[in-house]
């Protein structure tokens, strides 16, 4: 139990189905008391502690699978507390020996609500990007994966170059120093080459976007 205790997240030890102890944390994210768990049968769909929606019943039993073949197990759902309110849950069970299990199960309303808003604001981002003056474009490594029109304009593109390498666009050089750049909204003069082969000189700055891992550079004519 002093084991259970120590550990930040909600755990609960399961033997023969059954919570046999859980620490201070599960009390409170499940509204359990201390010597009394708010369900008899963990692995039961049914048992009051799952909200499974959908085609979840038929995953949650395949995570069962899982755990009863001794191997790891951890699945997204809404868990409900003994007090009949619901959250956003994610519970990981784990083989702990003697035929005893360990879940942990952790509150990520939050994080649900976050990564939520991470996207929304990320559409927003790129519906105001093909609109905009400046030629933009996202990047995987140096492969474009998405662009504005404003940037294949600049390029001498009539479509997106999507799936083109940039470096079959601009100097390999300038790309690098722009890349080096410590601010990354500070522009450097760049060395570009249209579809038609003509040099371009433009500038650039080059930024990470931490939610996709793509880079996102924007080019401005001079």
């Amino acid at each position: 139990m002093q084991l259970l205790e120590a550990c930040p997240e909600a755990m609960i030890l399961i033997a023969e189905g059954k919570p046999v102890a859980w620490n201070s944390m599960a009390s409170r994210v499940l509204d359990w008391s201390s010597s009394e768990a708010g369900v008899d049968r963990i692995w039961d769909a049914q048992c009051g502690l799952w909200e499974l929606q959908g085609d979840e019943e038929g995953l949650f039993e395949s995570k069962y699978e899982r755990v009863l073949q001794g191997r790891a197990a951890k699945m997204r759902c809404l868990i409900r507390r003994n007090t009949g309110t619901v959250f956003e849950g994610e519970w990981k069970a784990v083989p702990a020996g003697d035929g005893k299990v360990l879940m942990q199960i952790r509150d990520i309303s939050e994080r649900m609500m976050y990564e939520q808003v991470i996207r929304e604001s990320e559409q927003r981002f790129r519906t105001l990007a093909r609109h905009a003056m400046e030629g933009i474009a996202f990047l995987e490594g140096t492969e474009i994966v998405d662009a504005n029109e404003q940037f294949a304009i600049l390029f001498g593109w009539k479509e997106l170059p999507i799936g083109e390498d940039i470096l079959n666009m601009v100097n390999a050089r300038d790309w690098q120093r722009l890349g080096a750049r410590k601010f990354a909204r500070s522009r450097v003069e760049l060395q570009g080459v249209t579809q038609q082969g003509a040099q371009i000189h433009l500038e650039a700055t080059r930024s990470s976007d931490t939610t996709t891992n793509q880079t996102v550079l924007m080019v401005y004519d001079i």
